[in-house]
C-alpha cells in the first residue's frame, strides 16, 4: 500500500498556488506525523482541523505556530528517538495493520527543512495550503 505524500504550498494574492513555494513532505514523514499524533495533538492546541487527505489554509500566525512545533519535534526526536523508528501507518478493515520504517537521520533531515520553509513563509507573511 502506497503511502500518502503531503505538499504545502504557498498561496499567492490572486488565490493560486506558487509552484515555486512548494514543499513535498515524503510518504514516510506524512505518515509518521499522523501516526505519533503531531496533528491531532496541534489541532487540539491551536483549534485547527489539519486531517490526512483534507487541504486546509493556515495564516501566518498559524504557520509560525506549526513551525514552533516543529522546532519542538525536531528537539525530541533528537533526544529521545531510536536511530530507526517503526510506526503502524494503516489500520486494515481486517483487523491488521501495515508498518513502516525509517531512520531517524532521514527523520530529521526532512522535519528541519520544513521547518526552514515555514519559517521563510512566516518571513514572507505568507499563506499556505497544507495538502496533507
Amino acid at each position: 500500500m502506497r503511502m500518502q505524500v503531503s505538499k504545502v504550498y504557498r498561496v499567492s494574492l490572486d488565490g493560486s498556488s506558487s509552484d515555486s513555494s512548494v514543499f513535498e513532505l515524503s510518504g514516510n514523514l506524512s505518515e509518521w506525523l499522523f501516526s505519533v499524533g503531531f496533528w491531532r495533538s496541534f489541532n487540539l492546541r491551536h483549534g485547527t482541523m489539519f486531517d490526512q487527505f483534507e487541504e486546509d489554509e493556515a495564516d501566518t500566525k498559524t504557520v509560525s505556530a506549526v513551525a514552533t512545533a516543529f522546532a519542538n519535534l525536531i528537539r525530541s526526536i533528537e533526544a529521545k528517538q531510536p536511530e530507526t523508528i517503526q510506526f503502524v501507518y494503516r489500520h486494515l478493515s481486517d483487523g491488521t495493520t501495515i508498518s513502516a520504517t525509517v531512520e531517524k537521520a532521514e527523520l530529521l533531515t526532512e522535519i528541519r527543512s520544513m521547518h526552514d520553509f515555514l519559517v521563510h513563509a512566516v518571513e514572507m507573511k505568507s499563506t499556505l495550503t497544507f495538502a496533507l
